[in-house]
């Protein structure tokens, strides 16, 4: 019972941080300047933000094993997205860098694999992807 108990608060947990880290962003691209540059890099940090909330609660309707993995691999690929376009707006001094930085953490934290995914070679499968600074295994 504690194990299920664990595993629902974790998944409460992360499910809460997925939104935070949405309306974080949501909150940083509503202070970018409104030229056409800041828009279309805005539009594109939007949809990869809300694509990992998308793909999320895609998983926990997942049909088999192999789609609830495919989600949380679509997850991480949409969290990749957001650190280019997080990128962009620092180094082009679009954004404040404080609040970039922050929100770059917020994107994978400390995972100590710089891909935020393992996969076991025999199996060709991926066996643990790092979203949000929660960890998954498969």
């Amino acid at each position: 019972m504690k194990v299920q108990n664990d595993k629902a608060k974790f998944k409460d947990e992360f499910n809460k941080q997925v939104c935070r880290f949405a309306l974080d962003v949501i909150a940083f691209v509503d202070r970018l300047p409104g030229e056409q540059t800041s828009r279309i890099i805005t539009d594109q940090l939007l949809r990869s933000t809300t694509s990992i909330g998308a793909n999320v609660i895609e998983a926990q309707a997942a049909s088999s094993r192999k789609d609830y993995t495919n989600f949380f691999t679509n997850a991480l690929k949409s969290a990749n997205g957001c650190k280019i376009w997080l990128g962009l707006f620092g180094d082009s001094g679009r954004g404040d860098r404080e609040t970039i930085n922050k929100l770059l953490k917020g994107s994978h934290g400390d995972c100590e694999d710089p891909r935020h995914q393992r996969v076991d070679p025999e199996r060709e499968e991926v066996t643990h992807v790092c979203i949000l600074n929660c960890h998954f295994d498969f």
